[in-house]
């Protein structure tokens, strides 16, 4: 009797105890709003902005709205966040990691490498279609734009390549774009040049200079608002 006595006395005490260090030392849990989580920073690829010297002198304003909808290079290794309890070393063990690179000879680490690299490359022969390539027409219309090749995540946003128009001298010089299955927008605003129909099915883009204008053309952003598998938007210029 009295020994179970000290047993519910010791249960008493000790339940409660280990509920407040499990309290204290886990991490409050959080959800996280897929569609408007933030990507990290400095990631984006920067190549799809570079201008010709031709126009790399024209001042623009980047639209950070826009931005934060690009594809970015997101890929990174990182340690998950374990549970933190007391004892948990004691316990279980210092955690570790092994580096298999390590297990191997130099000569066989660069013999996988080769071979892994032979392997892939006949993958991507094996599921290569020849839509898949980026064509872009020259400006005998007289706008240059790409008949073929990109390609859009459903409901993302990418940035149009190869928009560009080559004509005579006019006074007033203007492009127009229109799509049925996403919406139209610019990554940043170009001095000179007037937008009208941001994030709408139609975008139209005009001003005096066809320098500034171009140079509004390669920041011309394309976001997918209808997606069905196997489906493409025919845009009109």
């Amino acid at each position: 009797m009295r020994l179970t006595k000290k047993l519910c006395g010791f249960l008493v005490l000790f339940v409660p105890l280990c509920l407040l260090c499990f309290h204290i030392y886990t991490k409050p849990a959080s959800v996280v709003n897929v569609w408007n989580r933030e990507v990290p920073k400095g990631l984006l690829d920067q190549t799809v902005f570079q201008p010709s010297e031709k126009l790399s002198h024209i001042p623009f304003k980047w639209k950070d709205e826009v931005l934060q909808l690009l594809p970015k290079n997101s890929c990174k290794c990182e340690a998950e966040a374990t549970l933190n309890i007391p004892f948990r070393q004691e316990l279980f063990g210092k955690p570790y990691a092994v580096d298999f690179a390590s297990a191997v000879s130099v000569s066989q680490l660069n013999e996988t490498k080769r071979r892994r690299d032979e392997e892939y490359k006949k993958f991507k022969m094996r599921h290569h279609n020849p839509t898949d390539v980026l064509i872009i027409a020259k400006a005998n219309s007289p706008l240059e734009y790409p008949t073929q090749g990109v390609e859009v995540r459903p409901l993302k946003t990418v940035i149009i390549p190869g928009l560009s128009l080559q004509d005579f001298l006019k006074k007033v010089y203007k492009v127009s774009l229109s799509a049925n299955k996403g919406t139209f927008n610019i990554a940043a605003e170009v001095e000179g040049v007037t937008v009208k129909g941001a994030g709408e099915e139609r975008i139209t883009l005009s001003s005096p200079n066809m320098d500034n204008l171009n140079r509004q053309l390669q920041f011309v952003s394309y976001t997918n608002t209808i997606f069905h598998p196997n489906t493409a938007d025919i845009g009109m210029l």
